[in-house]
């Protein structure tokens, strides 16, 4: 009864509310994050016209912002443990409104890709400072959906951005939609400011643990390094998610021009397909919980699922489907 009891009290209303703040206010920068990595892509043809640039030169742009946010990335866990998530997380977002600005007011190449790197430098810390906050801040009883709802959000947030930046550059203009996506950044990073107290203090189930997690914080950075390294299944996952990131990467990038030259869609109708992809794969993810969850073989199912991907993205790069 008495355990009973303290379990009611641990999972109190109050306390389920708050969870529920925190794990929509984490998802909402999420989105934000996957939102800006294809500001860029979706800007493609826009800005190959006004700057004369090809596709080889507008993919390095995007090659910059993720090789920076990729090294940025292996550090970014460690100023998270030293500093805490919060300010990183503000840092990241102030980034991305400061890369879109520049966008925006870009006068040349030279321009675009100093904005490529500080949007890098900003979608670094989304991933170490969101982890962080909800390990730290969510009771144990929500993590499964806060981190189900942390993926489901950023998918969504790859959805929004070719409409939003294509809708606005065809009623105004390419600069106004780099500026318009610059302000819809800015309004999620005061929503983190005004929602702090969500985001620090102490957690759920770190009283207790405290003292104990202090040691491995101050570890050096070569010693933690050297430790994940040592370690065959983390290399695994690297390669895993190495692969599947480039061909991520490379639908995310290329299908609205694909589309374009191989079944002359015009800018609209490939940036809603690119949009309706990012909410299948936003269904999907949702879906696939209960299907891993159904089948002992994992594996099998993950490989089934990309192979049918992959002979996919054959059928539709190599222009057999038929354009009506």
């Amino acid at each position: 009864m008495a355990m009973n009891s303290e379990t009611a009290v641990l999972d109190s209303p109050a306390l389920r509310r708050r969870d529920w703040q925190i794990i929509l206010l984490i998802g909402v920068a999420h989105s934000s994050s996957h939102f800006f990595q294809l500001v860029l892509p979706s800007l493609y043809v826009s800005l190959g016209t006004e700057f004369g640039l090809d596709f080889a030169r507008l993919g390095l742009l995007v090659s910059v912002f993720y090789v920076v946010s990729g090294l940025g990335q292996a550090s970014s866990g460690f100023v998270v443990d030293r500093i805490g998530a919060r300010p990183v997380l503000w840092f990241g977002l102030a980034c991305f409104v400061l890369s879109a600005v520049l966008i925006g007011a870009a006068s040349g190449y030279a321009m675009l890709m100093l904005a490529a790197a500080i949007g890098g430098i900003g979608n670094s810390v989304f991933h170490p400072a969101d982890y962080s906050i909800i390990n730290h801040r969510v009771s144990p009883p929500r993590l499964g959906h806060a981190f189900s709802l942390h993926g489901l959000t950023g998918n969504l947030g790859w959805a929004l951005t070719p409409v939003f930046i294509t809708t606005i550059t065809l009623l105004a203009s390419w600069r106004v939609a780099a500026f318009s996506a610059a302000a819809l950044v800015a309004v999620v990073l005061l929503m983190t400011v005004i929602g702090r107290d969500l985001l620090g203090g102490a957690a759920p189930a770190e009283a207790g643990g405290k003292s104990a997690a202090r040691p491995a914080a101050q570890e050096s950075v070569w010693q933690t390094l050297a430790a994940l390294l040592a370690r065959p299944a983390l290399w695994g996952a690297f390669l895993f998610f190495a692969c599947t990131s480039i061909a991520l990467s490379s639908v995310q990038n290329y299908t609205i021009p694909l589309l374009g030259q191989l079944y002359d869609l015009s800018k609209v109708a490939a940036s809603s397909a690119l949009s309706g992809y990012m909410v299948a794969s936003a269904l999907g993810m949702a879906a696939g919980g209960f299907l891993v969850s159904a089948t002992p073989r994992t594996e099998l199912t993950v490989t089934a699922a990309l192979i049918m991907a992959g002979l996919t993205l054959v059928v539709l790069a190599m222009g057999w489907v038929p354009a009506g």
